[in-house]
């Protein structure tokens, strides 16, 4: 990274900000699997309880 930021000078702000615009998709990009997780858990549940009665 200390070579990366030699070589871009005046421009280290933008590869700062493009980091972490990077780890913020890292995150983001769980949202859609989370939430298939916690739709078909509800699902599960849900079926589980109608086989009882």
């Amino acid at each position: 990274m200390v070579r990366l930021f030699e070589l871009a000078g005046e421009k280290r702000g933008v590869i700062i900000v493009s980091d972490l615009l990077s780890a913020i998709n890292a995150i983001l990009i769980i949202i859609p699997y989370a939430s298939v997780y916690f739709i078909l858990k509800e699902l599960l549940v849900l079926k589980d309880f109608y086989v009882l009665y």
